[in-house]
């Protein structure tokens, strides 16, 4: 995919930014990304405000609305494609008057095929574990420690704390 348009616009304005998100009108979840530079795609998110009734989600908190990232695809891994996502849905979540900041998703570990646990990817961005025990592993790992409570590499929802 291609954008002339964008890529054209280059010449006649400064500060542009270094990817342009939008929204698939027919799909109101799904959010796209293409490259100012290149013009190119460089990834897909999807993500919902929904509404939780589950009391496990976010600490005390229960039957409130957050933003559910359903799921998060880089074409090109490690070229700042998901922290771009990110920072647009923590706006995006800042101005939903009910998600108030609040987002929540799954972090499917065994997905990646790099083989690292997407739970690491989200951990740096600052989400954190809502099991406890599978946050502390989590931190373990990171600062290259043996996990404590056993299989820290499993499907852990996590959430982003609210300021």
């Amino acid at each position: 995919m291609n954008c002339p348009l964008v890529c054209g616009l280059k010449k006649y304005v400064k500060n542009l930014p270094e990817h342009v998100i939008y929204q698939i009108p027919s799909r109101p979840d799904t959010y796209k990304m293409v490259s100012v530079k290149t013009g190119k795609y460089e990834g897909m998110m999807i993500a919902r405000p929904e509404f939780v009734e589950e009391s496990g989600i976010y600490p005390k908190k229960r039957n409130f609305w957050s933003y559910y990232v359903v799921g998060l695809q880089a074409k090109v891994k490690e070229q700042g494609v998901g922290k771009a996502f990110c920072k647009f849905l923590k706006n995006l979540a800042n101005k939903d008057e009910k998600c108030k900041g609040r987002i929540w998703l799954r972090a499917f570990n065994n997905m990646e095929p790099s083989g690292r646990a997407s739970s690491t990817w989200w951990f740096k961005q600052g989400f954190i574990g809502c099991d406890k025990q599978a946050q502390a592993d989590l931190e373990r790992v990171l600062h290259h420690q043996k996990p404590k409570y056993g299989d820290w590499y499993r499907d852990m929802d996590m959430y982003l704390p609210v300021k």
